[in-house]
């Protein structure tokens, strides 16, 4: 076998294992739920299903600007890694969100430092380290956010889903400008 033969077999099995790497990562992106952006965990509240007096009470509370019933709702805590990365996604694109009002509903325990320790911006928190909030919610699993308007849920992203967040609060405020 000369040189050439040599490199080029190398140059064969690198590519081949390159490429069932890619097929590994986009088969794993794809049962994480990437890419599916209607993906809807069945415990949690669907879309337009009327966001609970409970929660209506507590955010209207925390927040008048949310009296008008349209809000981001980020349900997150300030010792999960997970909703660690969602507040540095929502550092960075707070401004593509628009003018939509952000409310955090946070489980963090007291001897955690909140959710909006994180944020770079100021946005009302709704303490609940009972979870009385998140069960209202059916909310199995954080960070989990809804969009929510004329107090009915839009649409909804588990994890750091800022793309599929930026969207609904795009979509809403189309609708209301038309």
């Amino acid at each position: 076998m000369n040189v050439t033969m040599l490199i080029a077999s190398i140059a064969l099995v690198i590519s081949l294992a390159s490429l069932l790497i890619a097929v590994g990562n986009a088969r794993r992106l794809n049962i994480m739920g990437v890419g599916r952006p209607n993906l809807i965990l069945p415990e949690a509240l669907p879309d337009g299903e009327a966001v609970p007096e409970v929660i209506r009470d507590a955010l209207s509370a925390a927040s008048p600007e949310s009296r008008a019933g349209r809000l981001l709702l980020v349900v997150a805590s300030g010792n999960c890694p997970a909703c660690r990365s969602l507040a540095i996604d929502l550092n960075h694109q707070r401004a593509r969100l628009g003018a939509l009002p952000m409310v955090v509903v946070d489980e963090s325990q007291s001897d955690v430092a909140p959710f909006a320790e994180f944020l770079d911006f100021e946005t009302p928190s709704v303490p609940d380290a009972g979870n009385k909030l998140k069960e209202a919610l059916r909310v199995k699993v954080i960070p989990y956010s809804f969009v929510i308007s004329d107090w009915r849920i839009v649409g909804h992203a588990v994890g750091s889903d800022v793309t599929t967040l930026t969207r609904l609060s795009a979509e809403i405020g189309a609708a209301e400008r038309s």
